[in-house]
């Protein structure tokens, strides 16, 4: 019965550290989400004027990085598509410093990056008016096995 136990509560642990990972993602995906639809709000014309984007843009910076940092206190590590989320909300804010600074602490961890990672951080890289670190980092996506030509 003891056995029978403690199996129980570690299920029951392991259940609430799911549910706080994945609590913690969807309010990534919800700050993403939001940018995705502020964007396609735009093209139609109906979203907010353009000398209020940036600023919308690093609110939802803003609201991403709190929960990274929720994320990080509860000892969670985030999954390739938290982190692709993370450098195309850094690139849309034209925080660079930023998107490349996750592309690294993702590698850091042992997350490795896959042919969308590179996407999106070339687009930042060009968004952002880096042009020698996109070709820089189109390079080494090249070089590395697994990615895709196609997405770049």
């Amino acid at each position: 019965e003891d056995g029978a136990g403690e199996e129980e509560e570690e299920l029951a642990s392991a259940r609430a550290g799911a549910e706080r990972r994945s609590n913690a993602l969807a309010g990534v995906s919800a700050a993403a989400g939001a940018e995705e639809a502020e964007d396609a709000e735009d093209a139609d014309g109906l979203g907010p004027s353009s000398s209020d984007l940036p600023s919308t843009k690093r609110g939802l910076l803003d609201r991403a990085l709190e929960y990274m940092d929720y994320m990080k206190g509860q000892g969670i590590v985030g999954d390739v598509v938290l982190y692709n989320c993370l450098i195309s909300t850094c690139g849309r804010a034209l925080d660079f410093e930023r998107a490349e600074s996750f592309f690294w602490e993702m590698q850091s961890l042992g997350v490795q990056p896959n042919s969308k990672t590179y996407s999106i951080l070339i687009h930042s890289c060009l968004t952002c008016g880096e042009g020698d670190k996109a070709l820089e980092y189109f390079r080494d996506a090249r070089g590395q096995a697994g990615v895709i030509n196609a997405h770049l």
